[in-house]
């Protein structure tokens, strides 16, 4: 199962067990928080040196930030899959971006939505939902 973790402002994330969360949980991570009125994403992640340089200078010691790191139930191993996604019924034109800013809500999910989990599908059951 996917692993969701949350870092609260004003709390430093703990790089060793973000570190834990990537090794358990290695088929592709990704990251989220709102500025200004939009939520920022970041994803695409297979190797857990490339999210930590790429958090880590962003400076977001007073933001929420939430963090996906996924196992994969179904679906490909690619940046397609990697959550988060935005929240908006068009969400395949936006799989391909590693870097999106989105005026719509995002999500991460962990778990498996049994309809939607094809077998041979490219899509994961969170695409599908």
């Amino acid at each position: 199962m996917c692993i969701i973790a949350v870092k609260w402002a004003d709390v430093s994330a703990p790089k060793d067990v973000l570190a834990t969360c990537f090794e358990n949980n290695p088929d592709g991570a990704g990251y989220m928080w709102e500025d200004g009125g939009k939520v920022h994403v970041r994803k695409g992640f297979f190797d857990f040196e490339e999210l930590w340089k790429d958090y880590e200078p962003r400076n977001l010691l007073n933001r929420n930030v939430v963090f996906h790191f996924r196992i994969a139930s179904s679906g490909n191993v690619d940046v397609n899959n990697c959550h988060p996604f935005p929240v908006t019924p068009d969400v395949k034109k936006y799989l391909k971006y590693r870097t999106l800013e989105s005026g719509v809500p995002c999500l991460c999910h962990n778990g498996v939505i049994s309809e939607l989990s094809f077998a041979g599908s490219k899509y994961s059951d969170t695409v599908l939902f």
